[in-house]
């Protein structure tokens, strides 16, 4: 897994089957600081931190802190245009409201809807519910403001 990608709040899953909650950004790519959880099913670990390579990551498993999301959540979902080096494509991107300032996009080939479910699920995963609004601008002359829920994943 690629450690630019993951920030403080982040949950991980390890080759050895651990969680940890990631504590900072990466400072070199290959290294990033973790705590493992008081819970932890390794009383060894419970509750320590430690470093973690980019080798012993396997797994995003979403963000440890339930609390951290902003407001509203903004998607902007638009068309990106064909080009030499790929296809046209919807696509789903946020603009606020995600904790630890991440950046979630994602696409379909075929429709701005399935652009829209994906990011849907996706948020589902990072442990929200609620009402996002979505700025959809893949209409002609116009960019259409509504509102979607997103439902609790339990």
């Amino acid at each position: 897994m690629d450690l630019w990608l993951l920030k403080p709040g982040h949950k991980i899953k390890t080759r050895d089957g651990a969680e940890a909650e990631v504590l900072s950004e990466t400072e070199d790519g290959e290294w990033i600081r973790v705590r493992y959880p008081e819970s932890g099913d390794d009383p060894l670990f419970s509750g320590t931190e430690d470093l973690v390579s980019e080798d012993e990551v396997e797994a995003l498993l979403g963000v440890a802190a339930k609390g951290t999301w902003d407001g509203k959540v903004t998607i902007i979902l638009h068309r990106v245009p064909e080009s030499e080096e790929s296809e046209g494509s919807y696509e789903a991107t946020t603009m606020r409201g995600i904790p630890h300032n991440v950046i979630i996009t994602s696409g379909d080939s075929d429709s701005a809807e399935g652009a829209l479910n994906r990011m849907l699920d996706a948020l589902q995963v990072f442990g929200f519910s609620g009402r996002v609004t979505v700025e959809d601008t893949t209409y002609i002359g116009s960019v259409q403001r509504y509102e979607v829920d997103v439902p609790n994943r339990n």
